[in-house]
């Protein structure tokens, strides 16, 4: 059986690579979601996701091996990290696009609920092609194996 034959792929907004990093949070904030594919054209590219975006807000020291282990010292950086934003209007999706391998709408179903457990992400859906045919989530192949279960 394929994710294909399940019909559990959900559609998604999507960004283009050229759209600015604050274009994608505000699809994420306005569609409640953690992640929005990336797409040129119909192909899917990529995904970026508020943790991608949240890492970028963060000083290097911060989140770098090796970094800080303690940042009691910072006290209230709310300030610090709000002046980081203006780094979003500027710096453009394909700068921090992470490449997250799609799956192809006719991977077996072990294999994806393989590749999901492992994923902290949903996982793009595409066709043969590379279009994007939309999001595959844990909690959408739960849902249609918990009512497999039921029969």
């Amino acid at each position: 059986m394929t994710i294909r034959s399940l019909s559990i792929v959900t559609s998604a907004s999507t960004i283009t690579p050229q759209a600015t990093v604050m274009e994608a949070l505000q699809i994420m904030i306005d569609n409640r979601t953690n992640h929005v594919p990336v797409c040129d054209g119909e192909c899917y590219v990529g995904l970026i996701s508020v943790n991608d975006i949240l890492q970028k807000l963060l000083p290097i020291g911060v989140w770098a091996p090796h970094g800080l282990p303690d940042l009691k010292f910072a006290g209230d950086a709310s300030r610090l990290l709000v002046s980081h934003f203006s780094l979003l209007r500027e710096k453009k999706v394909s700068e921090i696009l992470n490449h997250a391998r799609p799956l192809e709408e006719n991977c077996p179903l072990l294999e994806a609920a393989l590749l999901l457990s492992s994923s902290p992400t949903p996982l793009p859906v595409v066709n043969s092609s590379g279009k994007l045919l939309g999001m595959l989530s844990r909690r959408g192949l739960l849902e249609q194996l918990a009512k497999m279960a039921e029969k």
